[in-house]
């Protein structure tokens, strides 16, 4: 088989492990973003782990890519303008210190070729110090799955994967390098909450500077111990992303976010509506409440926060509107002292 052939064939076993912007690859090498337009793959789709979601798990048949194969395939894609940045994962063939010293093989050939671009490399889990050390110097952005937010739920997916130490404890370390870093949960694989999920964010974000915390669905794919298993929800990681921007920018509380929670579960409701209802005091007055009060407003973020905070002399919905304040916002806002319309009317 030719590298062309290898490198989308790897493209497509990749997809379900690589999360880098919410989305899978499409076309088949490339995910674009607002500037990159990435290869993503893995270096090989061979694993000795034996997740019980993937259809990889304890596989020693396979393709997979040497470093200077996967090197050559992305120059070519280069030169061609297919691509403009590298993802790369892989499974673990053999044992992690192998595989990660393929990866990072392949990553200092495509930087020695002459590549100054976007290369985001993963970290197996229970990799080295030295390997995650060195992927840090050749990376833009490296990232580790955490998969589940607790030990018990690591369990039940994998024989093979220690969460304190494989993942927390490279996690730790990951966070000690100057280098920007992500992670990914996979949603509904097990029985944990989204509260608990939640609250492994707001620790990664607040304590170990994590830049993104990505979410993924679980997909039941046929050929696993885990096919027969039922789908999430459609809306559940939609709403789970929108509970994580209330955190990483609007600071908000984990109090407060589980306030908007049923035991513990997201509701397919906008989950700064359900917030607002219960924390805010009453409504908020633009006229002389600070920024940190108007932006707890459904439907107000920095921008809108920013331009109440600095009016004033507001006399009417209808100058609210007229400014680009939505409706869902009125019934969280005082204007010349008064409510102006009940919730209930939305």
């Amino acid at each position: 088989m030719d590298i062309l052939k290898k490198g989308k064939k790897l493209a497509t076993a990749g997809k379900h492990d690589i999360v880098c912007g919410g989305g899978s690859s499409v076309p088949i090498f490339t995910s674009k973003s607002t500037q990159t337009q990435l290869l993503k793959i893995l270096l090989s789709e061979k694993c000795s782990f034996d997740c019980k979601y993937c259809k990889n798990r304890c596989s020693k048949r396979g393709v997979s890519l040497k470093p200077e194969e996967l090197c050559r395939l992305f120059n070519h894609l280069v030169r061609k303008g297919a691509v403009n940045g590298l993802f790369l994962s892989s499974g673990i063939e053999k044992n992690v210190d192998k595989t990660m010293e393929k990866m990072l093989r392949a990553a200092e050939l495509v930087r020695k070729s002459g590549f100054e671009g976007y290369i985001h490399l993963k970290v197996m889990p229970g990799s080295s110090r030295y390997h995650i050390e060195e992927a840090s110097r050749l990376a833009d952005r490296i990232s580790l799955n955490m998969e589940v937010p607790k030990k018990t739920y690591l369990s039940d997916l994998s024989s093979v994967k220690d969460y304190n130490t494989d993942i927390k404890r490279r996690f730790r370390w990951i966070s000690e390098q100057d280098v920007s870093h992500t992670t990914q949960f996979i949603v509904g694989a097990t029985q944990e909450t989204d509260l608990s999920i939640l609250e492994c964010s707001n620790r990664l974000y607040k304590d170990l500077g994590t830049n993104r915390v990505y979410y993924s669905g679980f997909e039941a794919l046929d050929d696993t111990p885990l096919a027969d298993s039922e789908p999430i929800d459609e809306w559940r990681v939609g709403r789970l992303y929108q509970a994580d921007f209330l955190i990483r920018k609007y600071d908000y509380r984990i109090e407060d976010l589980s306030k908007g929670l049923v035991k513990g579960m997201m509701v397919d409701e906008d989950p700064k509506v359900r917030i607002a209802s219960e924390v805010l005091d009453g409504p908020v007055d633009p006229s002389s409440d600070p920024y940190e009060e108007i932006i707890k407003v459904p439907g107000i973020g920095e921008k809108r926060g920013k331009m109440l905070t600095n009016m004033s002399g507001i006399s009417s919905t209808d100058e609210l509107f007229e400014k680009g304040i939505p409706k869902k916002s009125i019934p969280f806002l005082k204007i010349n002292g008064s409510i102006q319309s009940k919730l209930s009317n939305f």
